[in-house]
């Protein structure tokens, strides 16, 4: 059981079933700790990550002088792992201006070239401008988009791209049109928790990381008409192509 974004650190991850597997996110320096240190079960990956409102205090030559220096070093000494979360957020734009966003955007894609890694983005109100910076860049690295909400249109572009969306259980919110629209997806496609930063309907009860993941794999085993048995082996089976390492080994 795949899950393609979450956040460390997670005691339960060292007790998991072999069944499960996963991603696990960092959003800067400060994040990326549990990366190194806490012990990843088979099957899971530490991803080293930089967001906007994670640098937002330093200026441009001290995140590409200093900080991606010391990413380019720990993919170096942690072989096996990857970037994310990446990306744009135009909530942060006062802080940390777009063109500088895309700089620093543009440089860790070419970090995930150089060390051949999978990248997985964050974007955040700049989804047309998340797409325009992935096709005039054409990575060609294996590439996740992390939290998708948008249209199944939206997931074909992205798809042609050669980046998978990835769904949370933020697709459960009230109104969120893309719950109603998950049978329209034709493309391959994760699921993720996003824990434990992951959304929970109103009263719902404060779930363990294995249990929020299951839930999830439910509820959209239920949308698409699929048992959670075939779900898991769809989405187990992308993963494997994705990350290029059999989950269950």
């Amino acid at each position: 059981m795949f899950d393609a974004h979450l956040h460390g650190p997670i005691a339960a991850l060292g007790s998991l079933p072999d069944r499960f597997s996963g991603m696990v996110a960092s959003s800067g320096p400060d994040d990326w700790n549990h990366c190194i240190t806490e012990p990843m079960p088979r099957g899971f990956i530490p991803m080293f990550g930089l967001l906007p409102q994670e640098y937002y205090t330093y200026d441009l030559p001290t995140v590409l002088q200093s900080i991606i220096p010391a990413m380019h070093r720990l993919l170096q000494e942690h072989p096996g792992s990857g970037i994310g979360e990446i990306g744009l957020d135009a909530r942060f734009t006062r802080s940390t201006p777009m063109e500088m966003q895309k700089t620093i955007c543009l440089e860790l894609i070419d970090l995930a070239r150089q060390h051949k890694v999978p990248v997985a983005f964050h974007a955040a109100a700049c989804d047309g401008t998340m797409v325009a910076l992935i096709r005039q860049n054409h990575p060609d690295v294996p590439m996740i988009w992390h939290g998708f909400l948008g249209s199944p249109e939206t997931a074909k572009i992205l798809h042609d791209l050669g980046c998978i969306v990835s769904i949370g259980p933020s697709v459960w919110r009230p109104k969120t049109k893309l719950q109603q629209k998950l049978r329209q997806l034709e493309v391959p496609f994760f699921l993720e928790t996003d824990y434990p930063w992951h959304y929970r309907l109103p009263g719902e009860d404060l779930l363990s990381y294995p249990e929020t993941l299951v839930r999830h794999y439910e509820r959209c085993a239920i949308a698409l008409s699929l048992t959670i048995e075939q779900l898991e082996t769809q989405c187990d089976g992308i993963a494997k192509v994705f990350t290029n390492f059999t989950t269950h080994r």
